[in-house]
């Protein structure tokens, strides 16, 4: 939810404090947060709306360029949950990383400060409380800071996002979604002229990601009693697609494959067995068995990060798996065919589901007794 407009700028007012507090930041911070509020109020007028979103846009280009508002809208990012100031924030920084020409570096202190901040925002006490708007936007934020810094200014950045995927939960997904992010900010063009060495340095990552992905798929398999298709394992199964399809060019008509490393197509077969063990991961009743209710403990309920919880996540799961199984068959590597081949079994059994679950549902029903 959000905050009463009344009470936005005593909101940022609180944020606003220690060596780096500023007058005018303060002013302008509040100015901002109460026309976020008037813009999306149903009384504003609609020529108040367009002379609001004009105000904002060039408060934003402000706010990228000041160093002081910098730091006021970091602080909203690890103590607001208002959805309208969170959105402001977050564009702002990531107004900031995209000015690729007029910023050749993040400073030091800024980049520990905003990991610092999207950090508690992601994974702090209050994280389930985040709008899903936010989640997605800081995920995205965190992604452009590892181009900005990664892998010069950032060097073990990119093993701190690994180390996400040691822990269950919260950390687990996080770090899967960072990954799907990272290589998507990785693989667009920079005006720096740096995306060549970012890449090259990526693709040597890639095996110990895969390894670590790998690892981090078992452990949420060793919990199938308990939550049989997680969002972290639903995520981990995503970033391990779109890593395997980082480097070919999807947004033009030549498609330019990217050749497997030998540690990649080394560390590939352990990755691909994790994830396809989830194509089928329950048994598929007889024909003609009446589909049973989905249990009321499962629940419906999308979580903040707006992955289903319940319902279909197993179904979620087998078709990542089956997205990643297809990236590979693309791949056009000499490696494919062995890749392939081991993963003959679990794609069979997924397809003779697919079959099975079709005969059973244009099954007649029983008669009646």
């Amino acid at each position: 939810g959000t905050l009463p407009a009344g009470q936005t700028d005593r909101h940022v007012a609180s944020l606003v404090c220690g060596p780096m507090a500023d007058a005018v930041a303060f002013a302008a911070a509040s100015t901002t947060a109460l026309a976020l509020h008037e813009l999306h109020a149903s009384t504003t007028s609609a020529a108040r709306r367009s002379e609001l979103q004009a105000l904002l846009h060039r408060e934003r280009a402000a706010a990228a360029a000041d160093a002081s508002l910098r730091g006021v809208w970091r602080r909203v990012l690890a103590s607001s949950r208002d959805e309208l100031l969170l959105w402001f924030a977050l564009s702002t920084c990531e107004a900031y990383l995209r000015a690729d020409a007029a910023v050749p570096l993040v400073p030091l202190a800024e980049r520990a400060e905003l990991k610092a901040s999207l950090t508690e925002m992601l994974l702090g006490a209050a994280s389930a409380e985040l709008p899903r708007s936010a989640h997605r936007k800081g995920v995205l934020v965190l992604a452009q800071l590892a181009r900005a810094a990664w892998p010069v200014e950032e060097p073990s950045l990119m093993q701190d996002i690994l180390t996400l995927l040691q822990h269950p939960g919260a950390h687990r997904e996080l770090g899967g979604e960072l990954l799907c992010a990272v290589a998507e900010e990785f693989a667009a063009a920079d005006a720096r002229h740096k995306q060549a060495m970012r890449q090259a340095a990526f693709v040597a990552l890639l095996p110990v990601a895969y390894s670590a992905l790998a690892q981090a798929i078992d452990a949420e398999a060793a919990h199938a009693a308990v939550a049989p298709s997680s969002s972290a394992l639903i995520a981990c199964i995503e970033a391990a697609r779109a890593l395997v399809g980082f480097g070919r060019l999807r947004d033009s008509a030549d498609r330019a494959p990217r050749t497997f490393t030998p540690d990649e197509a080394a560390a590939l077969p352990a990755l691909l067995l994790a994830a396809c063990a989830h194509l089928s991961p329950t048994p598929v009743p007889p024909a003609g068995t009446p589909p049973t209710a989905t249990p009321p403990s499962a629940g419906t309920t999308p979580p903040a990060n707006g992955r289903p919880a319940g319902g279909r996540p197993a179904a979620a799961a087998s078709l990542n798996a089956l997205g990643l199984v297809g990236e590979i068959c693309e791949m056009q590597d000499s490696h494919t065919a062995s890749l392939v081949a081991l993963i003959v079994e679990p794609v069979v059994r997924f397809v003779q589901r697919l079959a099975d679950e079709s005969e059973r549902c244009d099954a007649p029903p029983p008669p009646s007794p």
